[in-house]
């Protein structure tokens, strides 16, 4: 970031690659963990935030945490479809984000715990598709059984 707004901070957002954002439901808690800013004691973050949005794409409301220690935990409000973590940064200069963890239910405690094991490719990882099956399913050819096995790509290293 080279240049901050006549406010002072500005945000940087997580986008889903194919929706408005990540899909949630009324009700259902979600946990937001940009880990690796709060590992730095020279964080330029000032807080990080959940924007939760209808499925008109409107913004409903926003859950903010300025402790970057620990997980945010909210609980997505009345007509949220979807939400969108971010991350307010108060500082100029280049950082590197790192990893982060976007759950849905409260894995607060489990990460927490986890400390410097904290699983990679968790939360949207790429897959690649290995099998595909597409069966009519027995006595009526309208119904199909479709299957895919999935392999979670970690690298793309070879050897």
């Amino acid at each position: 970031m080279t240049s901050l707004p006549a406010s002072g901070t500005t945000e940087v957002v997580w986008l889903n690659p194919s929706w408005f954002g990540y899909p949630v439901v009324s009700g259902q808690p979600v946990t937001w963990w940009p880990y690796s800013l709060a590992k730095h004691a020279s964080a330029p973050a000032e807080g990080i935030y959940l924007h939760w949005y209808s499925t008109a794409n409107t913004l409903i409301s926003s859950s903010a945490q300025s402790d970057l220690t620990r997980p945010l935990v909210a609980t997505a409000p009345n007509d949220a479809a979807f939400v969108r973590p971010a991350v307010r940064l108060k500082t100029k200069g280049f950082f590197t984000l790192g990893l982060s963890v976007l759950t849905l239910g409260n894995t607060a405690a489990a990460l927490l715990a986890a400390g410097a094991s904290l699983p990679v490719g968790e939360g949207s990882p790429g897959f690649s598709i290995t099998g595909y099956r597409n069966v009519a399913t027995p006595e009526n050819g309208y119904y199909r059984d479709i299957a895919l096995d999935l392999v979670e790509v970690t690298s793309n290293a070879v050897g």
